[in-house]
Formats: C-alpha cells, sequence, structure tokens
C-alpha cells in the first residue's frame, strides 16, 4: 500500500475503520444503535503535523476517524475534526462521555485572572460504566500558542496532561468506555 494520498482507496480502510470506532466507543456491529459503514463519510486526505491522515467524518461532529499509512504499517485513531475555521473558545471544555448511551456535555471554565480559566472545582462526569471521573482543568489563554492542564482523578488514579493549543484527550477505562475532553471549543 502507497503512502501516496492519489493511490488511496477508501473503501479498502472503511470496514476497519469502522471496527476501531465500534472498539472505541464499546459498541457491536449487530447492536443497531451502533455506527454503520454508511456512517463514515471519507473526508479525503489532509497533512496533520507533516503526516498525512486519511480522514472519515462519522456521527461525533468534533471528532474524525484517522488513518495513517507509514511504509507496511497502517494507524487508526480519532483526531479533532482539521476542517473547522472557525473561532476556538476556552471559555468551556467540551465532553463526550462514550459507550452504548453517548452523551455531550458542556463544562463551563471561570476566568479566574488575567487570562487564565479553570474548572471551579474538580468536576464529576458520570461515565456509562456507572462509575465517576473528576476532572480539573486550566487553560491559560495569554501565552502563544495557549497551555493546558487537565488532571483526571479516577479512584486512586491521577493523571495530569499538559498541552498546547487546541487538544483533544481520550481516557479510557477497561470496559470499552470512557470520556473524550476537548480543549478549545469550536464556535
Amino acid at each position: 500500500m502507497s503512502s501516496d494520498p492519489k493511490d488511496f482507496d477508501p473503501e479498502e480502510f472503511e470496514s476497519w475503520v469502522l471496527d476501531y470506532l465500534l472498539l472505541e466507543y464499546g459498541e457491536k456491529r449487530d447492536d443497531p444503535n451502533a455506527l454503520k459503514l454508511e456512517d463514515l463519510n471519507y473526508e479525503g486526505a489532509r497533512k496533520i503535523d507533516g503526516a498525512t491522515h486519511h480522514c472519515w467524518s462519522y456521527s461525533s461532529a468534533k471528532t474524525w476517524a484517522s488513518l495513517q499509512i507509514r511504509g507496511k504499517s497502517q494507524i487508526v485513531g480519532i483526531i479533532a475534526n482539521p476542517d473547522f475555521k472557525g473561532e476556538v473558545s476556552y471559555e468551556h471544555l467540551l465532553i463526550e462521555v462514550w459507550g452504548r448511551k453517548s452523551k455531550l456535555l458542556r463544562v463551563p471554565l471561570k476566568l479566574i485572572e488575567n487570562e487564565v480559566w479553570e474548572t471551579e472545582n474538580q468536576y464529576v462526569i458520570a461515565l456509562n460504566s456507572g462509575e465517576n471521573i473528576g476532572l480539573y482543568a486550566e487553560v491559560l489563554i495569554d501565552s502563544s500558542p495557549c497551555d493546558y492542564m487537565l488532571t483526571i482523578t479516577h479512584g486512586e488514579k491521577k493523571i495530569t496532561i499538559h498541552g498546547e493549543s487546541k487538544g483533544l484527550v481520550n481516557y479510557f477505562l477497561d470496559d470499552n468506555t470512557g470520556v473524550s475532553i476537548t480543549v478549545g471549543v469550536d464556535h
């Protein structure tokens, strides 16, 4: 398989991309509410951070499925929608809780001082498994690019993630449930 986008046949990989998305969202092919091949729309190849990503949009407006071809290896994943052309707001986070009953949450951030936005306290997110995770976020939009820090607490685990600019973070649990957290939400 060539990594040249002109030689790429999306139909050759659609079933594989769908299988990945079903695994990520904890869905089964025979579930009538699960993603289907007809839900995937090939959006073409995009250069992102110097790498060619073949992209499919699906029912999540904020994220796309991505396939990179590196030599004989194929890497599939979920990325933030690369085609967004509008304004980006750091006044809230967008959280997609996935699993059997996916839901979308907007978590407000509060301006605390000089372009620093944060969650007032640890925000509790109820997962589809019945478990809860805690999220604390701090975004410094005065820097260029903007800096953010997310702290996820799950039981005894505490994970801190630092990033720059707009970002998408996925947190997975053992039972194929979890959350996608978008920092820098599109208007």
